[in-house]
C-alpha cells in the first residue's frame, strides 16, 4: 500500500470515481458539454426532431474522452485512469499526514503522478488536503 496526499472538495467521490479529468467547465446537459468542447455535430441545432432523435449525444461525448462523473452527473475531460496526487514517502498513516503537512510542494494543480489501482481516502490533513490510500503511484499518462 501506498499513500498520496491531493486536494479536493470530494474525497469519497474522488475515490469511487477513480480517473481525473482536465480542469475545464463542468456541464450536466450532453449538449452544452459537445458544444462547449467543439464536439456537437455540424448543424445539429437546425435538425428537425427526428434528425436529432438519430444522434446518440452521449456516444459522441465519450468517443471524445468526455466523461460523465458518475457523482456530480457533469461531463468533463478525461484525462487519465486514478487520481492526480503527490506522491507521499511514508509508509504508514501517522507519517503520510505529517509528511503531507511538512510538505511545501502540495498544491492545488501541477501533480505529476497519478494512483494506480484500489483508491481510498483515509484521512483528512486539514481544509480541503486528504490522504489517499492505494495499490501503486505512477506518472499521469
Amino acid at each position: 500500500m501506498r499513500y498520496v496526499a491531493r486536494f479536493t472538495q470530494t474525497p469519497e467521490n474522488d475515490a469511487q470515481r477513480n480517473w481525473s479529468g482536465y480542469f475545464a467547465p463542468f456541464y450536466i446537459d450532453t449538449k452544452e458539454a459537445l458544444e462547449f468542447f467543439g464536439f456537437l455535430p455540424e448543424g445539429f441545432d437546425y435538425m428537425d426532431e427526428e434528425e436529432k432523435a438519430e444522434i446518440n449525444l452521449d456516444e459522441i461525448a465519450e468517443n471524445n474522452s468526455l466523461m460523465r462523473d458518475p457523482h456530480t452527473k457533469a461531463w468533463r475531460p478525461f484525462h487519465h485512469n486514478g487520481l492526480s496526487c503527490w506522491e507521499l514517502e511514508a509508509t504508514n498513516l501517522a507519517d503520510a499526514i505529517t509528511e503531507a503537512k511538512e510538505r511545501s510542494d502540495i498544491s492545488w494543480g501541477g501533480f505529476g503522478q497519478r494512483t494506480i489501482g484500489k483508491v481510498a481516502m483515509v484521512a483528512n490533513v486539514s481544509g480541503d488536503l486528504y490522504i489517499f490510500s492505494c495499490d501503486d503511484v505512477g506518472g499521469e499518462e
